[in-house]
């Protein structure tokens, strides 16, 4: 009842003041036709539009409770993009009066700012693709406009260019709300728009949408575009390994600038690997990415803006996969879950076989289950990185429980358990260094 008084109310106000502003009656308040665009230019405000549309008699009604009709009812340059009363009806239920409560007003007035932009936008001013626009409210408007159909957020243009004294009208058939989660924040910042695009192709975007706490360090469009483009190119046709690298960006909680000790800290990642927080006086870094804003609070987390992609693109498990001559052995990580591990912030050298010498013992590795696979793998590890230079002859210990390797060095060749040579020595990576060999080294223990 109270909705529909302030709205018989106000409309009759309005539309008075509308017939007496342009001095004649036979102007009839008519803004809209049966098209999707209206060029129909009258002398009425964007309030008195509104209020003589019957259309939108709730945003007329929100409006005054608002307190914002002046504002559209005066001079001024807008576009409003205007949700019907339907929009407002396909609200969850008692959401509307909540907002239309006094206790609310701040955020309702919000919610109808950010319908609103600053300037006049018609629809031939809207590019193809996806574009952002500063609300009155503050936050961006993501507008994506494709096979000429406009979108903003769950929202689709349905009436466009209603002409006003003070700006133009474009007719929604939802209502939109401010961006509130960690996703929504990103999408509506374009400075995240190639972070968006990687977890959407990992389908991670959910994952940053819903209620669990969440605190994410989101590397800018120029962190991304600082890597190797041909690398990038490679991982973002790679999901497994996408997720991988993106989780690795996002710790469970809510971890705030204030909450980050002086030194260094280890957490745990999404992806399982650890990372280091170190905060010193050059600033907050994450693994090798530095901080450039913190506290960019959302409904269920926050953003810390990295100016680098944390896990740079030559980890060990990284350079595995996107090496052609190691497809079998990042497959083979792969399988035995021990991506994680040589993706991890940590140091490790790695003798890593080559598809050939895969291939040379395909029978043998045919009869091994999934563990003794992983064995195999984890016996050419060392725990430490160890370069050409610091190899001697001698044993060493693998991260196979039990097992050395016998490393021999013969006027610079070395060859391992006599059966495998090192070919190419020292590719270093953030968490370690490879030496590449001939040879699938097989633990005594198989």
């Amino acid at each position: 009842m109270k909705l529909e008084l302030l709205r018989r109310v106000f409309i009759g106000a309005l539309f008075v003041g509308g017939l007496t502003a342009c001095g004649d009656s036979s102007n009839e308040p008519d803004a809209t036709t049966d098209d999707n665009t209206n060029t129909d230019t009258q002398a009425l405000s964007i309030a008195e539009t509104a209020a003589a549309d019957g259309r939108f008699g709730t945003l007329v009604a929100a409006l005054e409770q608002a307190e914002l009709v002046d504002v559209f009812a005066g001079e001024g340059t807008f576009t409003v993009f205007a949700p019907t009363d339907d929009a407002f009806a396909a609200l969850p239920e008692g959401l509307l009066e909540t907002l239309l409560q006094d206790e609310n007003k701040a955020l309702l007035q919000d919610i109808l700012k950010y319908h609103v932009l600053g300037s006049v936008v018609r629809a031939g001013d809207i590019a193809d693709g996806r574009t952002w626009a500063a609300s009155l409210q503050g936050d961006n408007i993501v507008i994506d406009l494709a096979d000429g159909a406009v979108k903003l957020w769950n929202a689709n243009v349905i009436i466009t260019d209603i002409e006003c004294s003070n700006g133009v009208i474009h007719v929604l058939d939802a209502v939109i709300t401010p961006p509130a989660t960690i996703a929504e924040k990103a999408v509506a910042n374009p400075d995240f728009s190639t972070l968006v695009t990687a977890l959407e192709k990992a389908e991670l975007v959910e994952a940053l949408n819903g209620d669990d706490a969440l605190t994410v360090f989101a590397p800018t469009n120029d962190a991304f575009a600082a890597l190797d483009q041909d690398q990038l190119a490679t991982i973002l046709d790679n999901v497994p390994l996408l997720t991988q690298i993106l989780t690795s960006h996002v710790v469970a909680g809510t971890i705030m600038s204030t909450d980050i000790a002086t030194g260094a800290t280890p957490v745990d990642t999404l992806s399982g690997a650890k990372a280091l927080v170190v905060n010193d006086a050059n600033g907050v870094h994450i693994g090798n990415a530095t901080v450039a804003q913190a506290d960019i609070e959302a409904s269920n987390g926050v953003i810390h803006v990295l100016s680098d992609v944390i896990v740079v693109l030559n980890t060990i498990a990284l350079v595995a996969n996107t090496n052609p001559d190691f497809s079998r052995l990042a497959g083979a990580l792969e399988a035995t879950e021990l991506t994680q591990t040589l993706n991890s912030v940590g140091a490790f050298t790695v003798f890593a076989p080559v598809d050939a010498a895969f291939e040379a013992i395909d029978s043998t590795i045919a009869t091994l289950s999934t563990e003794q696979v992983r064995d195999v793998l984890l016996y050419h590890v060392l725990g430490q990185p160890v370069r050409s230079t610091e190899i001697a002859t001698g044993s060493v210990d693998s991260l196979l429980a039990g097992q050395q390797l016998d490393l021999v060095v013969d006027n610079g060749a070395v060859s391992i358990n006599e059966n495998a040579t090192v070919v190419t020595a020292d590719v270093e990576t953030s968490n370690g260094v490879i030496h590449v060999i001939d040879s699938v080294l097989v633990p005594s223990s198989l």
